[in-house]
């Protein structure tokens, strides 16, 4: 149940469309199991700012390992990808984030620029075995990277620049236009979908999130276990305003994946909008424990403490 922090690819090939590409990509893949508990971006970004340092500063080994000190994580996660002629090498390594010792060490090498993500699939899940993960549960979560994303390296670099313009650097507008270059690059892209109609429910505009999470719901197939969950809560909820369904949904990824803080913020959203305000607030207990700096559980928390007259501890 270690957290670990997933540092930005060493890129050695000279070709920027592995940048930010294949960060994502492992991370959607280590994101699957029910074991690791990637440290968020939200959090990365904070503790940047604390550190003296831009929030969108590239995370280096060295830099990583700073925030894995200063956060108490197990381990920062570094990849690597180098080119010898038409043919890709990929290295993954875990680094203790005090000592600096490095341990499962994973190498694997792809034939082709086309061939990179099915071999960083390849990779990631024998990681996770070097890192003690059972056989059976890798079997279970380990959606193919070309499927729980997309095997279009140019959209998936589209939308790798969309989550960092969203979560990192505080740009709706321009995440949107990659997200949206990204599906146009990848209709099948299910993810790029889920990322478009958050912004635009964001955004209030609820005739184009709606338009879009039904989209994403239909590629459901395509996205990866924790995403997954995501899609059905928000289909669910936002679509077909089935609270009890969501409800069910959050519930189940919970028990899957229980160190997850929005899932149980979602949770209290919808105990919150049947009336069940206990409940709801009980909920936002759970993810602020889970991460006491989580804006929205504290937002949540505060309106909920209101409606039981509790000012204090709203005013708290």
């Amino acid at each position: 149940k270690d957290t670990v922090l997933v540092a930005d690819f060493i890129n050695n090939t000279g070709d920027e469309v592995f940048d930010v590409a294949l960060k994502h990509a492992l991370s959607v893949q280590l994101a699957q199991s029910p074991f690791l508990n990637l440290f968020m971006d939200e959090k990365v970004k904070e503790t940047l700012r604390f550190m003296g340092r831009k929030p969108d500063e590239k995370l280096t080994r060295e830099v990583a390992r700073e925030i894995g000190q200063r956060q108490g994580l197990k381990a920062v996660i570094v990849g690597r990808i180098d080119r010898i002629e038409s043919n890709y090498s990929i290295s993954l390594q875990a680094v203790n984030s005090v000592t600096g010792d490095t341990f499962g060490d994973t190498f694997t090498e792809a034939k082709g620029k086309e061939q990179v993500l099915q071999a960083l699939g390849r990779a990631s899940t024998e990681f996770r075995k070097k890192l003690g993960e059972s056989l059976s549960s890798i079997e279970k979560f380990n959606k193919p990277i070309q499927d729980a994303t997309t095997s279009s390296l140019d959209a998936l670099k589209a939308y790798s620049l969309g989550r960092e313009q969203s979560t990192r650097k505080g740009n709706p507008t321009e995440a949107l236009a990659l997200y949206k270059h990204a599906v146009e690059l990848d209709p099948n892209f299910a993810l790029a979908y889920v990322g478009v109609a958050t912004l635009y429910a964001n955004k209030g505009d609820a005739e184009l999130a709606t338009e879009n999470a039904e989209k994403a719901f239909h590629l459901i197939d395509r996205i990866s276990e924790p995403e997954r969950f995501s899609v059905w809560f928000t289909y669910h909820f936002l679509v077909k305003a089935d609270v009890e369904k969501a409800i069910e949904t959050l519930k189940t990824a919970r028990q899957t994946y229980p160190h997850n803080p929005h899932t149980v913020n979602n949770l209290a959203v919808c105990y919150g909008s049947i009336g069940q305000f206990e409940a709801a607030l009980n909920s936002t207990q759970e993810a602020l424990n889970l991460d006491p700096r989580n804006i929205s559980a504290q937002v949540n928390s505060a309106e909920l403490q209101l409606r039981f007259s509790r000012f204090k501890e709203a005013k708290d």
